[in-house]
């Protein structure tokens, strides 16, 4: 058994991916306050109802016939097995029941719940059947949902929490946990019969869509007559999602104040508004938003809210982020800082399907769209 005590411990000194993943999560759980791992419990369907305020952690903790990735005993002197895997459909029966019975020789049974931790979206189809015979001792958790909580809850855990919490989930981007995609035979097969096409049309699709793009670009700016400019500093132009960002005068904020893009795999084109982007910017925004744009943006059920998504935060983040419509804010009033999508961005404005036949109705529309969000926001901005 051991102890991480720092990063080093978890990271440097073992060379196998999983057990770094493992043990900086480890490392993050003493750190944070135990009501984090009473919700994980909860979130793991496990009758966990109190985990007291001081807890140990330990990893390759040795039973009889097994070595679990790590072991959390709780103050009143009940344990906590976990068992991780970074790819679906890696579950072990054999293994996990070792755990469980080696938990239970040495801890006694009423003292000791099991967690599987993997990339599997759902519960695997035999650790189902296990968790139903042992309900509430044996518990199931993707490394997607645990990613989630801890994103969604990472500022309200207060700034030092955040800080960590935020290296942890880079971290974990950076070895694509919560987003590993299992393909069977036939996915394969599939794959290999559309990858030529693919390959050899990609360019020729990317080229089409930056003179779209562009094109509107031009348009817009014409349309907005000397209000707005192109920032040739803020431009993606990978696909799937390419944008351009703009410059508007007079906006509260100086540069990429709004936004064209267009997005193949959701099939969208959008234009939008920049509300913030950093803390800075969201500190300046948030008392005009409550002051001035809110209520505006309510009486008009076109518009919609988005956040960003960085390049490998999610399955559709490729090759660069992608901007992110936020389900159910049209028409309505709210306060971004009470959102959790909204944390780190926040923009606003019209999006339109990608109809290829549409175009040329976007080319007279979208810019005369964009024109109309100056119209409404800018005057108070």
């Amino acid at each position: 058994m051991a102890k991480i005590k720092n990063l080093y411990d978890a990271i440097i000194k073992t060379p196998i991916k999983e057990d770094q993943c493992t043990n900086f999560l480890v490392w993050l759980l003493e750190k944070l306050p135990s009501k984090v791992i009473l919700e994980i419990c909860r979130i793991a369907d496990l009758s966990v109802n109190q985990v007291g305020t001081k807890i140990n952690i330990e990893v390759q903790h040795l039973f009889k016939n097994s070595r679990p990735d790590a072991l959390i005993e709780f103050s009143d002197g009940r344990y906590l097995i976990i068992e991780t895997k970074l790819y679906p459909n890696s579950f072990n029966k054999e293994q996990f029941l070792n755990h469980f019975a080696g938990g239970k020789d040495e801890f006694g049974e009423q003292n000791v719940w099991l967690v599987f931790l993997s990339g599997d979206e759902c519960i695997p189809s035999e650790l189902n059947e296990l968790k139903k015979k042992h309900y509430g001792r044996i518990g199931f958790i993707s490394w997607k949902s645990l990613l989630q909580f801890l994103k969604d809850n990472a500022n309200s855990l207060g700034e030092k929490f955040e800080i960590i919490i935020k290296e942890f989930l880079s971290f974990a981007n950076h070895h694509k946990l919560g987003r590993l995609i299992f393909m069977n035979n036939e996915e394969i097969k599939k794959f290999l019969e559309i990858y030529p096409i693919v390959a050899t049309q990609e360019e020729a699709v990317k080229d089409k869509f930056t003179q779209i793009i562009n094109h509107l670009k031009n348009r817009i700016i014409i349309e907005c007559e000397e209000l707005v400019e192109e920032n040739t500093g803020d431009i993606q132009k990978e696909l799937p999602c390419l944008y351009i960002a703009f410059n508007i005068k007079t906006w509260h904020l100086e540069e990429s104040s709004g936004y064209i893009f267009v997005d193949i795999l959701s099939k969208k084109i959008g234009i939008l508004l920049t509300g913030y982007q950093d803390k800075k910017e969201k500190e300046k925004c948030i008392p005009i938003w409550n002051k001035y744009y809110k209520n505006k943006y309510k009486d008009n059920p076109d518009l919609y809210a988005f956040t960003w998504i960085e390049e490998g935060e999610d399955e559709y983040a490729i090759k660069g982020g992608y901007f992110k419509m936020v389900e159910g804010t049209s028409g309505k009033i709210f306060d971004p800082t009470q959102i959790s999508e909204f944390t780190d961005c926040f923009y606003w404005g019209y999006i339109y399907d990608l109809e290829i036949e549409k175009m040329q109705i976007y080319n007279e529309t979208m810019p005369k769209d964009f024109k109309k969000l100056l119209e409404t926001f800018l005057q108070n901005g």
